[in-house]
């Protein structure tokens, strides 16, 4: 049976470059086995394996899909008997050729220049690769010294400190793997004193060159409007988000029920749901400059007529005395709670309390503190551990 992209998800299928994978990876996709594969289907794929939006996949790309996949790194992902559609004769050139190397054999053809043992470890500690095995057996095929080569107590692949072949091994790359309990540095453990993003190197270091440059756009839009009016810093990073992140379930993107991502997470993974978003934009506005107490999470209801109403999560901006802004996920506008008919408010936190609501009033009573959102206090540890908060 023929396995086709439906309606829905043909143009997002195009811009990740999905249209060229063969009808056997297709058959993968589509989990439910219906011969179609949906635009949550296409979405949970692309953002599981970090795919970009220039409409074919490349090499770090082919690696992510077979290992989402479940097949050997060196599965012929492509359909090399096929002259895609919407796809131009050098794309599709390129994509039969790379179909016929693993991607690490890829890597090499392309950058000759890349030294045989450190530069691939290196490679390796980037990809952030919990499959111990599938690197052991990569690193068998290029002939990297295993000893080289460290497992440390999160399964991610390291450098050993006594790997001092090349200068982009520095200390900051490395891993103690000793059981006994490092002392915390002050680094991972300070809070953020002030406005700006400054993103920790080691943070940056696991993340190939597309999510570095994510995160470099990230700060680019902190840094460059530190100094800018308060309903552009909203419109900024409202957009910014809103544009940069796909929705995705907590299932699709995390494989939980109910998870509270970081804007550096969400990011890295390309999406997310309307908590992942609000919290981004919050985090975002807190370095931005704003005061976190013209800041909070709002939790609502989601109107809107002929469906069910839909528990939602969005960001409210209200400094005292003014009618306040929303910014949402779904409808991307930026307007006020009163003009937000489709919003029933519950109520809204932030990092000094909790707030019940009342009506059109969405922060009428502080009604005590956030210890019991396990969530919220979870994703707060998270931020300072990333030095973000």
């Amino acid at each position: 049976m023929s396995v086709k992209f439906d309606r829905s998800a043909q143009n997002f299928a195009n811009s990740r470059g999905l249209h060229t994978l063969s009808q056997e990876t297709l058959s993968k996709m589509d989990t439910n086995k219906d011969g179609s594969i949906s635009l949550n289907e296409a979405a949970s794929a692309s953002l599981s394996a970090r795919l970009d939006t220039d409409g074919k996949v490349d090499v770090e790309e082919q690696a992510r899909l077979n290992r989402l996949l479940g097949n050997s790194s060196s599965t012929n992902l492509f359909n090399t008997s096929t002259n895609h559609s919407n796809t131009s004769n050098r794309t599709t050139n390129t994509s039969r050729t790379s179909s016929t190397q693993t991607p690490f054999q890829k890597l090499l053809a392309d950058n000759p220049s890349l030294k045989k043992n450190q530069d691939l470890i290196n490679f390796f500690m980037r990809r952030n690769d919990n499959n111990w095995g599938q690197a052991v057996s990569d690193a068998k095929q290029f002939g990297v010294k295993l000893g080289a080569l460290t497992k440390n107590r999160q399964g991610r692949i390291q450098t050993n400190t006594s790997n001092t072949n090349d200068p982009t091994n520095t200390p900051s790359r490395t891993t103690n793997t000793t059981p006994s309990s490092p002392t915390p540095s002050r680094t991972s453990t300070r809070r953020s004193t002030g406005p700006g993003l400054h993103i920790k190197p080691e943070l940056l270091s696991r993340l190939d060159s597309h999510d570095r440059n994510k995160m470099e756009a990230w700060s680019d839009l902190v840094n460059n409007n530190l100094n800018k009016p308060t309903e552009e810093k909203l419109q900024k990073a409202n957009a910014f988000f809103n544009s940069r992140l796909i929705y995705a379930s907590d299932r699709q993107a995390w494989g939980e029920k109910d998870y509270w991502a970081t804007p550096y997470e969400s990011l890295e993974k390309g999406g997310g749901d309307c908590d992942d978003f609000a919290i981004a934009k919050y985090v975002t506005l807190r370095k931005m400059g704003i005061p976190k107490q013209d800041l909070k999470l709002a939790y609502v209801y989601l109107e809107r007529p002929g469906r069910k109403r839909e528990a939602h999560l969005v960001l409210l901006h209200q400094p005292p005395g003014t009618k306040g802004t929303v910014l949402d996920n779904f409808n991307k506008s930026l307007k006020s709670p009163a003009q937000r008919k489709d919003l029933r408010p519950v109520f809204t936190f932030n990092e000094n309390g909790l707030w019940m609501s009342s009506g059109d009033n969405w922060s009428k009573r502080l009604s005590g503190t956030t210890d019991n959102l396990k969530k919220w206090q979870s994703v707060q540890d998270r931020l300072k551990d990333q030095g973000m908060l």
